[in-house]
């Protein structure tokens, strides 16, 4: 087995960091091709955070602060947004690359190495989730950042030191990378934790466990310091929310499908059949943790938009990892390490759609037509930097129930069991769902409320899924609002106006919020009645 070249390693890294990451700059902003709805809640985060306000606190969010603060820090120098996103997953990148490497020093071979240290970086630097399109799409890089910190802390606290370790390196690692899954995306942490401490004590190392306990604690305190104890408590009042969400309890496919279904059984098989691999070749405690990591690794495709299944990808570094030390240890391999390269390489290619798609991401972002693409903010020239095609942003389609609305196609309404007509104080909404045209939708609403006399510095509870109507005019964000809605009636205590558009991004969002302000005991008075919205007050 033999040891990475450090120097090499290291410039080969950065080399892809400049390359990756500079092929994506070359446009001089961020053109996307979908998830634009996913983009305009990112954008509602960061220009809330660079005025000021504090995720948990401020606004509520069940994704960690760390998900934001590099791309705010460098908008608050003056960066646009679009700009701030692509610099900002450099700046990630570079952050992580110092523990990327001691990963891949201390516990890889040299080819294993390189292929580690490049997986890591390509997550981080990707511009898409990954997934089955090709697409052009900045949502869920949160998702990605998480996956680069897990891949980094599963090869330190799964695969044993190449050589005699170093536990308090280690455990100052693992508590920095544990604390940084908790304040990216807490469900990675949650659903790694068990498995790693197992990984740790089994291997008998546990001075590396105290260490990253210690690290981990430390760090919270040093934040609950910085931020106040309302930051935590708020924290986890946001996770709390979305899991109990009816609105949103997972992010596509039923938990059985990411087990069993067609399209990801192919995993759960290669984790099967790794795991026995593993037994045979006498590596006991790599198998128990890799099967008890699976059902962590099931949680977090389940709960991820798209149910991209990246874990996969650590498969073939843990079984290749331990069939190049047992070749190393012993010159004749033994079936159960060639059912190790098989596996390896099955899932591979499992994965190999997914990757590809990371992988070209750059390049296709490269090849867009700016003429193609209008400006997401367009009341914000000077800091937004960030497009959505044309055909997305202003393609106003939209799907009606006409069961419900028409005499003819009554009669068939009962059979297909439609809902009934939202009514607001005897008024009647019929069903009306947008398939596109935010940007057009956002501009037109705010532009219309600012001709109305609304006045500057108002506050909207917006019954629908796109709320960020306060960056196209003079308004101002919710207070305590949800930039994405998980159900409730979050912030209405500060809305001077409930919102209720006429057509709207998703349909079922208007039904929920409106009853959930119904159910707090208020009614909603008509203020303004407008082709595209009617306006409330609330009154209690």
């Amino acid at each position: 087995m033999s040891r990475p070249n450090p120097f090499i390693l290291t410039a080969v890294l950065l080399l892809f960091i400049a390359g990756f990451g500079g092929l994506g700059l070359l446009k001089g902003g961020l053109y996307l091709d979908t998830h634009e709805g996913d983009t305009y809640h990112l954008l509602d985060i960061l220009f809330r955070m660079k005025d000021g306000q504090t995720p948990h606190v401020d606004f509520i969010t069940p994704i960690g602060i760390l998900a934001f603060l590099p791309i705010v820090t460098l908008m608050k120098t003056g960066m646009a947004a679009g700009l701030a996103v692509l610099w900002g997953q450099i700046a990630v990148a570079l952050i992580l690359l110092p523990v990327t490497l001691y990963a891949a020093m201390t516990r890889l071979s040299g080819k294993l190495a390189y292929a580690f240290g490049v997986i890591v970086m390509l997550l981080v630097l990707a511009l898409t989730y990954g997934g089955p399109f090709a697409d052009t799409s900045i949502s869920m890089h949160y998702n990605r950042w998480a996956w680069a910190i897990s891949f980094i802390l599963l090869v330190i606290a799964v695969l044993p030191p190449r050589k005699a370790g170093n536990p308090i390196v280690d455990g100052v690692i693992l508590g920095l990378l544990g604390l940084a899954l908790l304040l990216v995306k807490v469900s990675f942490f949650a659903a790694l934790l068990p498995a790693t401490i197992l990984a740790l004590a089994w291997g008998r190392s546990f001075r590396a466990l105290v260490v990253a306990l210690i690290i981990g604690l430390a760090g919270m305190t040093a934040l609950t310091v910085l931020w106040g104890l309302p930051f935590w408590t708020g924290y986890i009042s946001d996770i709390l929310t979305v899991a109990t969400s009816k609105v949103r309890p997972s992010g596509g496919e039923p938990i059985d499908q990411i087990i069993a279904g067609p399209a990801f059984i192919g995993g759960t098989i290669a984790a099967i059949i790794s795991y026995l691999a593993l037994r045979r070749a006498g590596h006991d405690r790599e198998a128990i943790v890799l099967i008890l990591l699976v059902p962590g690794f099931f949680y977090i495709t389940y709960q991820n938009f798209g149910n991209d299944p990246k874990w996969i990808a650590f498969l073939p570094l843990l079984l290749l990892t331990i069939r190049d030390r047992d070749h190393t240890q012993s010159d004749a391999s033994s079936s159960g390490l060639d059912l190790n390269l098989v596996t390896a390489i099955a899932t591979a290619a499992l994965i190999f759609p997914s990757g590809a798609n990371l992988l070209l991401s750059p390049l296709k972002h490269l090849s867009k037509d700016p003429s193609d693409y209008v400006a997401m903010i367009p009341a914000r020239p000077d800091d937004q930097e960030i497009y959505v095609t044309i055909i997305r942003g202003r393609s106003l389609n939209a799907e009606s129930h006409l069961d419900a609305t028409s005499q003819i196609w009554a009669k068939y309404s009962d059979d297909v069991e439609r809902p009934e007509v939202l009514t607001i104080n005897g008024t009647p909404y019929p069903h009306c769902e947008l398939f596109g045209g935010s940007e057009a939708l956002l501009t037109e609403t705010a532009a219309d409320l600012a001709s109305a006399g609304i006045a500057k510095g108002s506050q909207f509870y917006v019954t629908d899924s796109l709320v960020a109507i306060w960056l196209f005019e003079d308004f101002a964000p919710l207070t305590r609002g949800a930039p994405w809605f998980y159900g409730g009636a979050p912030g209405l205590e500060n809305a001077d106006y409930v919102l209720v558009p006429k057509c709207p991004f998703v349909a079922a969002y208007r039904r929920i919020m409106v009853n959930d302000i119904l159910a707090t005991g208020v009614s909603l008075q008509p203020a303004l009645d407008r082709e595209l919205y009617t306006l409330f007050t609330v009154k209690n």
